[in-house]
C-alpha cells in the first residue's frame, strides 16, 4: 500500500462509505481490518474532517507513522539527504550478494548503452545494478520469478508502483525469465511500453555482464560493448576471447535482439566475427 495514491474526492467518498458502517459489516469485508472494526469508522470520519479542512489535492498512504517520521529526524543530516531507494538497494545488495562487481561498476559499463537518459532513469538504472544479484541463492528454474515479485514487493521507500514493476522487469530479464510470460502480463500495464522495452534491455545488459565476468570485476574490465546503428558488439581485451563461451554468445544475442541489431564478438584489434540470433558463431 505504501505509495498509494487517490484524489482527494475519492478518498472524501471512501472515508464517507466506512464511517457509515458498523462493526460487523466492517469485519464481514475482509479478515485484516477485524481488530479495527470498532475504531475504523471514526477514524475515517477524522479522515474526511482532515481531508475537508486541508482540502488537499491527493491523498498519498505510507506505511510508516510519527515514531519513524521522529527516528528520521534524529539521523545525521548528512544519513538524511541520502536517496532512501540507493541505500536501501545498497543494504540488500550487501545482504543478498556480498561479492563480485559493485553496483556503480555495472552502471558505467552499461552507461554507452544510454546516452540520453534523465536522472531519474539513471537512478533506477543503478538500483538494477544494485539488486542483480539478488536471485544468486534461488534454484535457477525459478530465480526470475523469484527475483522479479522480490524486487516488486520489498519493504522500501523513494519509488513508485511504476518503477517497482520496471526494476521487476529488469531483474526478470537479468535471470532469463520469459517476458512473454503470464507474471509480466500481469503488471506491465503499469509502466508505459518503452520503459518496459528498456528495463528489458537493462536485465539483458546485466545478465550479459554477469555472464561474460562470471561475478569478477577485473574479468568484467577485459570487456566492454559498443553499438552502431546495426551491430552490438562485445570487444574483448588481447587474450580474453576465452571469455566468449557459448553461454556469453547466447546472452549477447539476446540483448542484440532486444535492440534490433546483430551480435559481434570482437577483440581490441577490430578482427570481428559475427554471432548468429541462435548463439553460434
Amino acid at each position: 500500500m505504501h505509495g498509494y495514491t487517490r484524489r482527494r474526492r475519492e478518498a472524501e467518498d471512501l472515508a464517507s462509505l466506512v464511517a457509515r458502517l458498523g462493526p460487523d459489516e466492517i469485519r464481514s469485508l475482509s479478515r485484516r481490518v477485524r481488530d479495527r472494526a470498532e475504531t475504523l469508522p471514526f477514524a475515517a470520519l477524522a479522515m474526511k474532517r482532515l481531508l475537508g479542512l486541508l482540502r488537499p489535492r491527493r491523498v498519498v498512504f505510507s506505511a510508516f507513522g510519527l515514531r519513524e517520521g521522529q527516528m528520521f529526524s534524529l539521523l545525521p543530516e548528512a544519513e538524511r539527504a541520502r536517496d532512501p531507494l540507493i541505500a536501501a538497494c545498497e543494504d540488500l545488495a550487501f545482504y543478498t550478494g556480498p561479492f563480485g562487481i559493485r553496483g556503480e561498476e555495472l552502471l558505467a559499463w552499461t552507461d554507452v548503452l544510454f546516452k540520453r537518459e534523465e536522472a531519474s532513469d539513471r537512478r533506477l538504472r543503478l538500483a538494477a545494478c544494485l539488486l542483480s544479484n539478488i536471485g544468486w541463492r534461488e534454484h535457477p528454474d525459478f530465480r526470475a520469478e523469484q527475483a522479479m515479485e522480490r524486487v516488486m514487493r520489498m519493504p522500501i521507500v523513494g519509488v513508485d508502483h511504476r518503477a517497482r514493476v520496471f526494476l521487476g522487469l529488469a531483474l526478470f530479464a537479468r535471470y532469463k525469465g520469459n517476458i512473454r510470460s503470464s507474471l509480466v502480463r500481469r503488471v506491465r500495464g503499469l509502466v508505459k511500453a518503452e520503459e518496459g522495452e528498456r528495463a528489458v534491455v537493462i536485465g539483458r545488459a546485466l545478465r550479459l555482464a554477469h555472464t561474460v565476468s562470471a561475478g569478477v570485476p577485473v574479468a568484467l574490465a577485459r570487456a566492454r560493448i559498443e553499438q552502431s546503428r546495426r551491430e552490438l558488439t562485445l570487444v574483448l581485451a588481447p587474450g580474453a576471447e576465452r571469455l566468449a563461451g557459448d553461454a556469453v554468445r547466447k546472452a549477447l544475442a539476446s540483448m542484440a535482439e532486444i535492440l534490433g541489431r546483430r551480435p559481434v564478438i570482437a577483440t581490441e584489434d577490430k578482427a570481428a566475427r559475427a554471432v548468429t540470433p541462435g548463439g553460434r558463431a
